[in-house]
């Protein structure tokens, strides 16, 4: 692309390429030497539209492109100079953009792919990257049927894939390459997108559905078939380590002591579970302690505060319902004989405690039982047991 009068490149032309319906499919800014490469989507009828800052646009076509070809146009552009106009003053408001995602605004410029930028997914509200998948056109995000299953290793809640990917058999899961700044970490079967990364973290997306669109930076082995998506973060210092996992719930818990004497007292309590990697869970509580009426006489009452600091693993993976593992739980307590009784004192207790449980996933809330074994390994016969039910929900 040429100045008529100069025959000089112009160098801050943008050239796009259109389809038939007039939309346009692709965009590139002009190179240095006046050149530029326009990709379209599939064969068909194209035009050209050149704009440049004090010439007129011109528009080169129809142009016939074929499947998998390459058509090369060599045109000069007789571009009528325009006299500039004296405009209002203008207030432009802009943001920092990451030296290192110039590549994908120049991508996002030619037009071929799928493309999310901070504003984009900020308006999703989402709690999970696979959330924000689900807003990409060539891309579909389903429940993974392996999740929770005991045995298994796949931690992924949701399956990410191509929609129409080529050459593979209906049904068969097909994996989209995950890039992460830049950098191969894995297919989406290989590195679980929500264990590893917060879409809050996320600067920008590109997703590419088949080998032919695939830029070359994003070519690795396999050819791509099942597509490639790329994530950018707003620090790439963000660890890409599939041993860490950021998730957090909280939820409301009731429940019971059983004694060797059989029932006790009764619990009503609040707790906050974080997930810190794959399989290692952290549980706080703190449970109100009430009386339970009993029929037979007058038993001792009990009455005050109980506070549980453990730690969870699932033996069986992240996705299996069954945890277990070791914890502390202090309490406070005023003692009576009978509800109507003067309080006897006050006692404070710290005990070991061995928790087993089982949560149920129902997408963000997670109905759970878990039992408490206080001192199991320091007091013979049966220890006394603390069971709790209630439901938790995923902030996150």
């Amino acid at each position: 692309m040429v100045d008529r009068g100069t025959k000089t490149p112009l160098q801050q032309a943008v050239a796009a390429l259109f389809n038939e319906a007039g939309v346009r499919v692709s965009q590139q800014q002009v190179r240095a030497d006046g050149s530029f490469v326009l990709r379209a989507p599939e064969a068909g009828l194209y035009h050209v539209r050149v704009e440049s800052p004090r010439y007129r646009a011109a528009v080169v076509g129809p142009l016939t492109l074929g499947e998998r070809a390459t058509v090369v146009v060599v045109v000069e552009l007789d571009l009528a100079l325009v006299e500039p106009v004296t405009l209002d003053t203008l207030t432009v408001a802009g943001r920092p953009v990451f030296e290192r995602l110039g590549g994908f605004y120049r991508r996002r410029a030619e037009g071929v792919g799928d493309f999310l930028v901070r504003e984009e997914i900020e308006r999703v509200q989402a709690f999970r990257v696979t959330d924000v998948l689900r807003h990409l056109p060539s891309f579909a995000v389903r429940p993974n049927p392996a999740y929770g299953v005991p045995g298994t290793k796949d931690t992924r809640e949701y399956i990410v894939q191509a929609r129409r990917p080529v050459g593979i058999v209906p049904g068969t899961e097909c994996p989209p390459n995950v890039f992460l700044d830049g950098m191969y970490v894995g297919t989406a079967r290989d590195f679980d997108l929500d264990s590893h990364l917060d879409p809050h973290f996320i600067e920008a997306i590109e997703a590419y559905d088949g080998p032919a669109k695939i830029p070359v930076e994003f070519s690795v082995g396999g050819g791509g078939v099942c597509g490639a998506i790329a994530i950018w973060t707003a620090d790439s210092r963000i660890s890409a380590s599939p041993s860490f996992a950021r998730h957090a719930a909280v939820g409301a818990q009731m429940g019971l002591r059983v004694s060797r004497d059989g029932l006790a007292d009764g619990r009503l309590g609040l707790r906050v579970v974080g997930e810190l990697m794959a399989s290692l869970e952290v549980l706080a509580a703190i449970n109100l302690v009430t009386n339970i009426l009993r029929p037979e006489g007058p038993v001792q009452h009990r009455r005050g505060w109980q506070v549980v600091v453990a730690g969870r693993i699932r033996p069986l993976g992240a996705g299996s319902p069954f945890y277990m593992g070791p914890g502390l739980t202090a309490l406070s307590l005023v003692e009576q004989t009978g509800l109507s009784a003067a309080p006897e004192g006050s006692r404070d207790e710290l005990h070991f405690l061995l928790l087993g449980g089982v949560s149920v996933p129902l997408g963000e809330v997670r109905p759970f039982v878990e039992a408490h074994l206080r001192d199991p390994f320091f007091k013979s016969g049966w220890p006394d047991t603390d069971l709790f039910a209630g439901i938790s929900v995923r902030l996150y």
